[in-house]
């Protein structure tokens, strides 16, 4: 390299598949030197490939956390605006234009997440992908160069996150805009919960799906799977499990004549603002429970080698050329 003094040398072979032969020819001439093979064979791609698939599992937990999140706090941001619709409507203001306004509010959520998340995440991603797969060492002067973020990625973000926002209120959306005035104005609207057979037999196919993927789970393409029919069946059917569970205990309240445990268990049960926020802090809690899970076993995966000496010296030569350290001061063992 016309270098006399140099502590890293990078040789790039064009051909890869002489990689082996230049390094053995490498460690022939050069027996000194410690020879690194930065050649990505399929070890390192399974590795990379792996790596990918834990990424995507991250990117399933998280989406569904959205999902589930936003599906409650949007049907009730509808259900808080009724007396908005209700005085816009009395004004003369068309449906259509109702609607735009209540989607316009949603797209505003979607933006006010969506572009700080952006711009938190370019601000952490390059050091944290730099911690995470940079090779700069102290007193070398290369690094690794992270690609800058691709401006599609962003655009699918915040177009998705429109998307999101604005899909998961639409039904109830149109249910709103449908009421007439009069109810409206007296509040006599629905607000008891309504069981929906359709998401009784989804989540009993998605329970069969989950426990069938559980015994592949081992790849993590049929984990991502397993989780995502676990996690949505665990929503679509904790109504019908709570129902179970407050009718039992209104049995026994009745049983024992405690009247307002059976009050409480028939307001619980009956409610859609009730049901709705207890399936959203069962998701909630069951992405959290998934997610220490994941870390747990991810920590556990990583192998530490503790020693009991204070230095490590890596060398190549024969044991009889190091045998001063023995005589130096401080040395009590090797």
């Amino acid at each position: 390299c016309g270098r006399d003094k140099t502590g890293v040398v990078l040789f790039d072979i064009l051909n890869q598949d002489e990689a082996l032969d230049g390094i053995r020819a490498l460690e022939e001439y050069y027996p000194s030197a410690v020879v690194i093979n930065f050649v990505v064979d399929e070890s390192v791609e399974a590795t990379l490939h792996q790596l990918l698939l834990y990424f995507y599992l991250i990117f399933a937990i998280t989406f569904l956390l959205v999902i589930f999140v936003s599906a409650s706090i949007c049907n009730r941001i509808v259900s808080e605006r009724m007396p908005f619709i209700g005085t816009l409507r009395s004004l003369g203001m068309s449906n259509a234009k109702t609607g735009r306004i209540l989607l316009l509010e949603n797209t505003l959520y979607a933006l006010i997440g969506s572009i700080p998340g952006i711009i938190l995440y370019g601000l952490i991603r390059v050091p944290v992908l730099d911690m995470f797969f940079g090779v700069q060492r102290e007193g070398s002067n290369f690094k690794s160069e992270i690609p800058p973020m691709s401006a599609l990625v962003i655009a699918a973000v915040i177009i998705g996150s429109i998307i999101i926002e604005c899909a998961i209120p639409f039904k109830a959306i149109m249910k709103a805009l449908n009421t007439s005035i009069r109810d409206i104005i007296f509040d006599n609207r629905d607000t008891a919960y309504k069981f929906s057979k359709s998401g009784l037999i989804i989540g009993l196919v998605l329970v069969a799906g989950a426990v069938v993927s559980a015994f592949f789970s081992k790849n993590l393409i049929v984990a991502i799977i397993c989780l995502v029919c676990s996690v949505t069946s665990l929503a679509l059917l904790y109504p019908w499990i709570f129902k179970g569970v407050t009718g039992l205990l209104k049995n026994i309240a009745d049983k024992k004549e405690n009247a307002k445990l059976s009050l409480a268990c028939v307001e619980a049960i009956s409610r859609k603002s009730t049901v709705g926020s207890g399936v959203l802090c069962v998701t909630a809690a069951a992405m959290c429970v998934i997610v220490f899970t994941f870390v747990q076993s991810a920590t556990m995966s990583v192998s530490t080698n503790e020693f009991t000496s204070d230095v490590i010296l890596t060398c190549t030569d024969k044991m009889t050329v190091y045998s001063f350290v023995d005589k130096l001061e401080g040395v009590t063992d090797t």
